[in-house]
């Protein structure tokens, strides 16, 4: 995929440039994502918590991690690869030096990312019991820490409240209770496999917090034997207080089998003509 000829407009992106691409994204994803190497794995098991019924088809639980060390390898070995490619390198549209910037910049973004506290976040995932693919990750917000500050700023507060004359008083640091947030609000995106020719792909994000909920969900199914797609976007929306709001649109897409008219237009108008009545010669 990394040999895309040199000769090719570079102001046209072709369907063969992004092929090209992604095929090199998804060899390097087969080594490091979806493989059981425990010297590449980028995701590590940490338990097993069932065979559940998720989305409709029966799929394995597990409670997973980032290995970060592995992460960064993924990211480099990514960025390698794409920029190895002559495709992208046609596509990104830069100099030498500047597309050389470029790439060192990403791989040095990959060495920082070590640094984030986010990768260590331990996160759910469902495999495919059928298939055995990842179904679903989802990763969940975890209010514990934002909570515990909260709670100390209040206890803080009235302390504080208890060392003044001048009528302060506990009821006054009330206001920090507001901040404590209960309930549950995670991100999820998955696969559901129903054929060779037939997939379904759908992100999920739930936020339900304080009395307060939005629920928004996009649903993307593909058929590459009909070369059809169809979607549904839902968004719902139900505070604690006021009125509950609701979206839904639906989306298709096939090709078309009707007739193309090539008919030249009634009553049209020449170019040159139009050029010199706006005084342009040519």
């Amino acid at each position: 995929p990394g040999d895309t000829p040199d000769k090719q407009d570079g102001k046209n992106v072709t369907q063969q440039d992004i092929t090209s691409v992604l095929s090199d994204l998804n060899t390097v994803a087969k080594e490091y994502i979806f493989t059981n190497d425990p010297e590449k794995a980028v995701i590590e098991m940490v338990s097993y918590v069932g065979t559940e019924e998720s989305e409709g088809i029966k799929a394995k639980h597990y409670k997973a991690k980032i290995n970060k060390s592995h992460a960064v390898a993924y990211c480099k070995a990514s960025a390698q690869q794409v920029f190895a490619n002559k495709s992208f390198k046609r596509i990104a549209g830069e100099d030498e030096a500047s597309y050389k910037d470029y790439k060192d910049d990403t791989l040095k973004s990959c060495d920082s990312s070590i640094k984030d506290s986010e990768l260590d976040r331990p996160f759910d995932m469902w495999i495919d019991s059928k298939y055995k693919v990842i179904h679903k990750v989802r990763v969940t917000t975890d209010f514990s820490k934002e909570n515990k500050k909260n709670q100390e700023e209040k206890q803080k507060c009235i302390e504080e409240a208890s060392l003044y004359d001048d009528g302060g008083s506990p009821d006054d640091c009330k206001y920090y209770d507001s901040s404590i947030k209960k309930g549950v609000q995670y991100s999820e995106f998955g696969q559901i496999f129903k054929s060779k020719s037939q997939i379904k792909l759908f992100v999920h994000d739930l936020q339900d917090i304080n009395g307060s909920k939005t629920d928004n969900r996009l649903d993307v199914s593909i058929d590459t034997d009909k070369l059809q797609l169809s979607g549904d976007f839902v968004y719902l929306s139900k505070p604690k207080e006021g009125k509950e709001s609701k979206v839904n649109i639906n989306m298709i897409s096939k090709p078309y089998d009707g007739k193309v008219e090539t008919d030249k237009p009634a009553a049209t108008i020449p170019l040159q003509q139009i050029l010199n009545e706006l005084g342009i010669q040519q």
